[in-house]
């Protein structure tokens, strides 16, 4: 894509997502400040004024996450993988985690809170797209230069005409729930820029019904390209 367009598709999305909290909540405080109501109506109001500050404030800071990921490279050292999604794991005690490590050792060269932020916002998007308790498969893998990550869940699954998209930044395949949610449209994207930050790729695979599987590729050690 023309770098030129690429700017300004990503500023009018950035406006737009801007834009739709602001108004929302402009457009309640006004209405409180200019008519007289009843306290359930006044708190109901207030409510939303509250949900709509709070989509705002996760915009903000996916947009500062986003640039971190691009910029920072200071804090890359060795990163142990199978301890590090056992903390993810212990994060979201709501959800069926089961992990499965062939090398317990394996080690990474990068960001440990950059990574955690990767696996987290994965884990996180399996659990939102989960029809009751989620349940999710987490297996670490090692080859000769490698480590093969894979997250699959059985949520509600993506269909095959958003696939292309889904990394892209403001793209949501599920616009309502997302915004339902609380879902700035980034987390994707952050997690594609944190793992090419450390030369790695991410790619997906899923179906309507049956679930979404991500499945990650990490050098072993990158430090030579540093």
């Amino acid at each position: 894509m023309d770098t030129k367009n690429s700017s300004e598709e990503w500023s009018a999305n950035l406006a737009h997502e801007l834009r739709s909290p602001i108004s929302i909540i402009r457009g309640f405080a006004e209405l409180l400040q200019d008519h007289p109501m009843e306290k359930a109506t006044v708190q109901e109001i207030a409510g939303k004024i509250v949900h709509s500050s709070l989509r705002l404030e996760t915009l903000i800071q996916s947009l500062l996450q986003l640039s971190d990921a691009k910029h920072a490279r200071e804090n890359f050292r060795q990163v142990p993988l199978l301890p590090l999604l056992e903390e993810c794991k212990q994060t979201l005690p709501q959800a069926n985690i089961c992990l499965f490590c062939d090398t317990p050792n394996i080690q990474v060269f990068g960001d440990e809170e950059l990574l955690r932020l990767a696996f987290l916002n994965l884990l996180e998007n399996s659990v939102k797209y989960s029809i009751g308790t989620a349940n999710i498969q987490v297996s670490i893998l090692q080859t000769a230069s490698e480590a093969q990550i894979t997250i699959q869940d059985e949520g509600i699954g993506i269909a095959a005409h958003h696939l292309p998209h889904i990394f892209d930044r403001f793209y949501s395949a599920d616009k309502a729930r997302s915004r339902k949610l609380g879902g700035a449209g980034l987390g994707l994207s952050i997690v594609k820029t944190i793992l090419e930050k450390h030369s790695g790729s991410i790619s997906v695979a899923s179906e309507c019904g049956k679930g979404t599987k991500f499945s990650i590729i990490l050098p072993i050690d990158e430090r030579m390209n540093l």
